[in-house]
């Protein structure tokens, strides 16, 4: 049986806290960011991440979205069939975090790794962690939990709202 899937967007409010209780909870946080660094939130790089959160902090580079500098570019992970089966076997383990930067889950290529993660094993547990939902009214700590539809594209599943 594999453990439950969780991501993160690093911009929401209140990410960092978000990963502390998954950490504090067991599961290992997975950087699936191609570059892991943040300008402008200096907390989320690699570095501070790893003194934060120890061998609980993997990098995951080729899960990485190699067009993420691109606005309208079309999501391409850079080594998915690398990738893909390192987090099954993780999720053997123990529970994932996965830490992206993105604040909308539906346009973030987390969706495309979930989906991926998803498809191998379709009972996989999966749950978007602090995001803002539904006009702008916060979900803060609370779990949201998503569903695909036809178009690949994740949606809030209102039976867990």
């Amino acid at each position: 049986m594999l453990h439950d899937l969780y991501s993160v967007g690093y911009l929401n409010p209140g990410a960092l806290d978000l990963l502390q209780e998954r950490v504090d909870r067991g599961a290992i946080v997975v950087d699936i960011r191609l570059v892991a660094g943040s300008r402008y939130r200096p907390q989320f790089s690699a570095k501070r991440l790893r003194e934060r959160f120890g061998e609980a902090y993997l990098r995951a580079p080729e899960l990485g979205n190699v067009n993420y500098n691109q606005a309208g570019a079309p999501i391409v992970l850079l080594n998915p069939t690398q990738g893909i089966p390192r987090l099954l076997d993780l999720l053997e383990h123990t529970d994932i975090c996965l830490l992206c930067k993105c604040q909308q889950f539906a346009t973030c290529h987390s969706a495309l790794v979930v989906a991926e993660v998803q498809r191998a094993c379709p009972s996989i547990v999966f749950a978007r962690l602090g995001e803002e939902i539904a006009h702008g009214l916060p979900k803060s700590a609370l779990t949201h939990q998503y569903k695909l539809n036809k178009r690949r594209i994740y949606v809030p599943d209102a039976a867990n709202n």
